[in-house]
């Protein structure tokens, strides 16, 4: 596991410059698409599914939180990535937790009630999904703000 030190800014936008494939023009088309729950347990959890199944190839993976009502890309809540060009299969993450084949930054700990961007990018694939966590009935929830 290799830990990510500041600044993260050139890494990350290096690497999803980098896992950007050329299309082809008569390529199939690859959809993906991200989900965010909170367990029973108040944990984040991100699904990944595609017009292939209950996956996605995944090369980088962020968390971003708003700040003055930009999100700030140049400091992730969360970041994984494998090396350009590389994919990893997965269905499921959560937030925080080390996944094997990524280098990792640290996860920050998320708040309720701040805005937050999960970014994808993968084999053809950039997704984004934009949440925040909410309390409800004492319970850790997510709300759904917007999807790309």
């Amino acid at each position: 596991m290799l830990i990510f030190r500041e600044p993260l800014r050139h890494v990350v936008w290096a690497m999803l410059l980098l896992a950007m494939p050329l299309h082809d023009a008569d390529a199939t088309t690859y959809l993906a698409r991200i989900d965010v729950m909170a367990d029973s347990n108040g944990a984040v959890v991100f699904r990944f599914a595609s017009n292939l199944g209950l996956e996605a190839a995944v090369n980088i993976f962020a968390v971003v939180g708003q700040v003055n009502g930009k999100y700030d890309y140049q400091k992730p809540a969360w970041f994984l990535a494998r090396p350009p060009g590389s994919y990893q299969r997965l269905s499921e993450i959560r937030y925080g937790d080390v996944v094997d084949g990524f280098q990792i930054k640290e996860a920050r700990q998320l708040v309720e009630g701040q805005r937050y961007r999960a970014l994808m990018s993968g084999a053809g694939i950039s997704e984004s999904i934009d949440f925040e966590l909410v309390s409800c009935s004492g319970k850790t929830a997510i709300r759904i703000l917007k999807t790309q």
